[in-house]
């Protein structure tokens, strides 16, 4: 099989990911295609070697599904990001079958000093000397905003008065999207009751795994990342001459949309999964969207009727309506996207995975001000992406280290800005068609 050239456009991949245009697309396809062009001949694939991880699977301390889920796929960027510590890497050799026949489909480098691993490095050490108690503080403010949830939740179905309805409402409606934003800490890191909880809020912690972790984390802002190709031709990160009055009106039309209409993409997904993937079942999580509901049914003050389960539905929907309109604007302005930040067909100064992660992130003030707001408002971008596992209670004890090496190797670190600027730049990029060059 030959292995095509890197071509012009193409910045850290080798080819244009199979399925990519697919008009029925999800994280199993995104899988599928993966495993279609990484080369790694239904094995794991870490930079050039091949290894058979199947006796590992049960034993691998971040869960079996990191393992089930990527295997004949290259999984040397999550190998690299998600293992701080060269225990892993010593346990290779025991499960090695042999060299790989074709290069990487990825052109990201590890080199032993370069600016990667040299970071990785001292936080590793680094780590050695933080009070790691101070994790305390996420899991408190997630498992707070999850009480509050559902206590919410069951108030504004028991209450008579219709301002503490409505208050109710708006209360549950912000914990509703809190609750996605707070579990995104914990599915990143290994198996934990509390990664389970985003299914709460329709976000499947499976499905995030797969176009969040192994996709955008990864390959960020390039052909690779999901969640940059799963809402084309209607919005397009990735600059291009193709600005059409077509894709204007679409821009113009589609954002209200999908804000409107995210909410149910989970069981979208989930159906798309079922109906046209590999996935013939649902599982039992799937169903914890229902655990809301269910305790209003169950905390409610009435006898179950046909007409109390649609005024159940109803209640359901005006917390999980706008919970998941707030969920989709934060998300949507992380900080990814501006004129300034590196996408697929700009040009980069080095492929080394750290620099190139440096290079599509920027952090927002507001975000980094604390614990609370950082796990809301997905703070610490740049370290968190550079180190994903690392709980985000922790994260600002790295921010000299990072500082440190970035001019030592005299990288680029995008300015910190704010969360109104990083959201109209955002927009900026949507209308970007001049390619960033090099100097």
């Amino acid at each position: 099989m030959e292995v095509s050239a890197k071509i012009k456009d193409v910045t850290i991949v080798r080819k244009y990911p199979a399925f990519r245009d697919k008009f029925v697309n999800g994280c199993w396809r995104w899988i599928e295609g993966k495993r279609k062009d990484d080369f790694s001949e239904g094995l794991w694939r870490i930079h050039n070697n091949l290894y058979d991880l199947t006796d590992f699977i049960i034993k691998h301390p971040g869960g079996k599904y990191w393992l089930e889920v990527t295997q004949g796929t290259d999984i040397t960027e999550a190998f690299e990001s998600h293992h701080l510590s060269t225990k892993p890497e010593k346990l290779l050799p025991k499960y090695f079958v042999r060299e790989a026949k074709y290069p990487r489909n990825y052109f990201l480098t590890y080199d032993e000093n370069g600016f990667y691993r040299t970071l990785k490095k001292r936080v590793e050490e680094k780590l050695k000397s933080i009070d790691k108690s101070v994790t305390w503080k996420s899991r408190w403010v997630h498992d707070i905003n999850l009480f509050v949830l559902f206590v919410s939740a069951i108030m504004a179905n028991r209450t008579e008065n219709k301002f503490l309805h409505k208050l109710w409402i708006v209360i549950a409606a912000q914990c509703f999207a809190w609750c996605a934003m707070f579990s995104h800490n914990f599915f990143h890191q290994a198996d934990n009751w509390r990664m389970y909880t985003s299914n709460i809020s329709l976000v499947s912690w499976r499905d995030y795994r797969v176009f969040h972790i192994l996709s955008h984390h990864m390959y960020t802002n390039s052909f690779s990342d999901f969640e940059t190709s799963t809402f084309e031709p209607y919005l397009k990160w990735i600059p291009t001459l193709e600005r059409t009055w077509c894709y204007y009106l679409r821009l113009i039309a589609f954002i209200p949309l999908l804000i409107l209409s995210f909410f149910h993409n989970f069981w979208r997904y989930r159906f798309q999964g079922y109906i046209w993937g590999n996935e013939k079942v649902f599982r039992w999580d799937d169903f914890l969207l229902f655990t809301l509901p269910l305790a209003q049914i169950l905390f409610g003050k009435k006898m179950v009727t046909l007409s109390y389960l649609e005024e159940i539905y109803w209640g359901w929907a005006s917390i999980a309506i706008p919970g998941s309109i707030l969920y989709s604007i934060i998300f949507f302005n992380r900080g990814h996207h501006a004129p300034y930040i590196t996408h697929q067909n700009d040009e980069i100064k080095s492929l080394d995975f750290g620099e190139y992660q440096l290079s599509t992130t920027i952090d927002r003030k507001e975000a980094n001000y604390n614990i609370f707001t950082s796990l809301a408002y997905f703070g610490d971008q740049t370290l968190h992406h550079l180190f994903p596992t690392i709980d985000h209670a922790i994260l600002p004890e790295l921010r000299n280290i990072l500082i440190k090496t970035c001019k030592e190797f005299d990288v680029d670190l995008h300015p910190e800005t704010s969360m109104i600027r990083s959201t109209i730049d955002q927009y900026k990029q949507l209308l970007r068609t001049k390619i960033i060059r090099c100097s």
